[in-house]
């Protein structure tokens, strides 16, 4: 009995049992008839709710058995062993295989060797979750050919919570990842190329603001990159270019795209000077800012990414609402992973098309080579030799010059840097239309995969450089030529005076022996004059010729200082001993000097800080010494307590014969500071002099300490 009718077996069988035992009336047949017509025509209802039931189950199977087999998505049914239980057209098209060749095989079997094991781990957690994900695994196609998937899943459970089967969808994302490979590629080929450039690179924002510096600009500069990103750019300019490095900036962003060149000075770290020519360049970037792209050259010496992922049907015997419903969810997070990706795409491009704008500006010749050393890319540099770039790609070397000579020895340092890895660098002359130019060539191996797989040419022109130094050689020629002859000159000159000098200063003290106090005291006295006249010229003669022999670098040694001053008190010993002088010092280095010329200075700056002392005060001289590690040399200082100087005249004591006092007041000619300078030149130093009247003087002067 069913929904408490009694089928129609039962309402016969009750019928024959009460006709049996004699207690029917013709009334409970009739009554049994009724009941048996009424359960007839409920049966035969319930049937055709059935037949109606039935064909809405099948118009509903038939309607998601369409959208499997008609989906433009690869679909696949694994069991729970990772095996093939149902695959739609799509997938076999796009793997190749027919349905025989898959179903009952497991899914690893088509799955590149490296990411089998990954599956089997994941396959467990898609088991323990219930679903999967966004995962990327590698297929093998039939035809051997090799795609990049990203697949998404569910898995359905039988009645008794027991795993079913999978139903998973994915997508071929292997153009996709082929395309991010190319531009994150195609990023470090030119960020390699900013950064190794030998020339300095700077991107500036419209108030002065550093964005960025390639680490060759940063180190010619005496920075890290880090410690000139963010700061304003006057930091490394000259003082009194500051205000001219700002209306050309300005100019810049006033007239966006176009060029602009200009020579201004740079300050490094340690404050020592540089002339740089700058090309500059405003551009306006994706939303609107404006950047300046500024190229220094020291004058001193992702396509767009597209992919759409869909959902598929968790179960067949899910209502199409719900799956609606988490297809939708699913486009919403797509959408989401699209947006990224234009996003990353779009960065990627602008900073490409940065790189490349900061190239082809470069006033150096940059080039890149194949392994076959065939010119891949050239940038509007070559305009210098008198090539545009446009001829150059794809051919040779020996296809533009002979292969000879130059050209020979170019193609030797190529291959080497394409075998060994090794940055070469080479200067070589050129054959232009614009005439013979001098270049000055960096090669550097540029990667794939570890491996080398292009050569990145950045060629400089120093023709200028070389023509100066040229000018230069000729310059110093003249002038040793001119300084020998000089040199001769004086000795000549001071050892032909000497003779007439000793016969007029012998005469006369001749005379002055034998008729003294027999003229009259006029007489007397000129004669005084004429012999203390000849005494001078001759000291100033000796002076001169102690002067020109100074003049040039002779034998260098390593010296012990200590020794030195020791050996110019022992010389000052008598003046030491009249004066009184108390003389302090402190170990002195050793250094590589010419010892006689060392002996000499000390020698002058002692007996100077003598002569001129106080009147009534022993004179007091200190004698130090420091080292300044950061431009490497020693600085000596003489201190003493004497009469002291206006600072005005701190110069002109240096200069030969210049006196601030008459003989009279202080004897001498005034050249010996004149030698002491010349000596401390000659050892690639510097002297001055710090001074007050009446609170002694402080003589400095500086030796390289790496002097050789």
């Amino acid at each position: 009995m069913k929904n408490g009718i009694k089928t129609k077996e039962q309402l016969i069988c009750d019928l024959e049992r009460a006709l049996q035992d004699g207690n029917v009336e013709l009334e409970q047949i009739a009554e049994y008839v009724v009941s048996l017509s009424k359960n007839n025509e409920k049966l035969r209802n319930e049937i055709k709710e059935y037949k109606r039931t039935e064909n809405a189950l099948r118009e509903s199977e038939e309607m998601f058995r369409l959208l499997y087999e008609n989906s433009p998505l690869p679909y696949q049914s694994l069991d729970c062993n990772g095996n093939f239980i149902e695959v739609n057209q799509a997938f076999l098209d796009a793997m190749g295989y027919a349905k025989e060749e898959i179903i009952g095989h497991p899914f690893t079997d088509i799955m590149a060797p490296e990411c089998a094991y990954t599956f089997k781990k994941r396959f467990k957690r898609f088991n323990e979750l219930g679903y999967m994900r966004k995962s990327e695994f590698k297929l093998l196609c039939k035809d051997n050919t090799q795609i990049t998937i990203l697949i998404d899943g569910n898995i359905e459970y039988a009645a008794d919570g027991t795993f079913k089967q999978t139903h998973c969808v994915w997508i071929d994302i292997t153009d996709r990842k082929q395309w991010e490979e190319a531009l994150i590629e195609s990023e470090d080929r030119y960020r390699f190329l900013y950064e190794h450039n030998p020339s300095m690179y700077f991107t500036v924002d419209c108030e002065a603001v550093i964005l960025s510096v390639n680490q060759f600009g940063a180190e010619q500069l005496g920075f890290t990159v880090h410690e000139l990103v963010g700061q304003s750019v006057l930091k490394v300019f000259h003082e009194k270019d500051k205000k001219d490095a700002i209306l050309n900036i300005k100019r810049c962003v006033k007239n966006i795209g176009q060029l602009f060149h200009w020579e201004l000075r740079k300050v490094r770290r340690d404050g020592s000077m540089i002339w740089v020519k700058e090309t500059a360049r405003a551009v306006k970037e994706t939303g609107g800012k404006i950047t300046i792209l500024i190229v220094c050259e020291d004058i001193t010496e992702l396509k767009e990414l597209e992919s759409i992922l869909m959902e598929t049907q968790d179960t067949l015997e899910l209502k199409v609402h719900e799956r609606t419903k988490e297809l939708s969810r699913c486009n919403i997070r797509l959408e989401s992973d699209i947006t990224e990706i234009k996003r990353i795409e779009r960065a990627l491009r602008e900073s490409e098309e940065k790189f490349r704008a900061l190239a082809e500006n470069s006033p150096d010749v940059i080039s890149r080579l194949d392994k076959e050393l065939r010119y891949k890319y050239v940038n509007h540099g070559s305009k210098t030799l008198g090539l545009s770039s446009e001829n150059l790609i794809g051919k040779k070397i020996e296809d533009i010059t002979p292969l000879n000579g130059i050209a020979k020895i170019w193609v030797e340092n190529a291959r080497k840097v394409l075998k060994t890895g090794e940055i070469q660098e080479m200067e070589y002359e050129f054959p232009s239309i614009h005439g013979l130019k001098f270049f000055h060539s960096y090669m550097v191996p540029e990667y794939d995969d570890g491996e080398i797989e292009s050569l990145l040419v950045i060629s400089h022109d120093v023709t200028q450089r070389r023509q100066l130094e040229e000018e230069l050689k000729e310059i110093v020629k003249e002038l040793r030529h001119s300084n020998e002859e000089l040199q001769q000159f004086a000795y000549v000159v001071s050892h032909d005076l000497q003779e007439p000098l000793r016969t007029i200063s012998s005469f006369t003290q001749l005379i002055e022996r034998r008729y003294k106090n027999k003229l009259d005291s006029d007489a007397d006295e000129f004669i005084e004059y004429i012999v203390v006249a000849a005494k001078r010229m001759q000291t100033l003669i000796n002076d001169l010729l102690n002067y020109s022999r100074v003049a040039t670098k002779k034998g260098f040694e390593l010296t012990d200082m200590g020794d030195v001053l020791k050996s110019a008190l022992n010389n000052l010993n008598t003046a030491i001993y009249e004066n009184n002088a108390e003389i302090t010092y402190e170990n002195l280095p050793k250094i590589m000097a010419e010892p006689g010329q060392m002996i000499q200075l000390f020698q002058n700056l002692i007996g100077n800080a003598i002569k001129f002392r106080k009147p009534e005060v022993p004179p007091k001289i200190n004698i130090k010494v420091c080292k300044d590690k950061n431009k490497e040399e020693y600085i000596f200082s003489i201190q003493d307590n004497g009469i002291g100087m206006e600072q005005q005249y701190a110069e002109r004591i240096f200069t030969i014969f210049q006196r601030l006092h008459t003989k009279e007041e202080y004897e001498g000619t005034g050249i010996g500071l004149a030698i002491s300078k010349k000596v401390v030149e000659l050892h690639g130093g510097r002297i001055w002099v710090e001074s007050k009247p009446e609170r002694g003087s402080t003589f400095y002067f500086t030796v390289p300490a790496n002097y050789l």
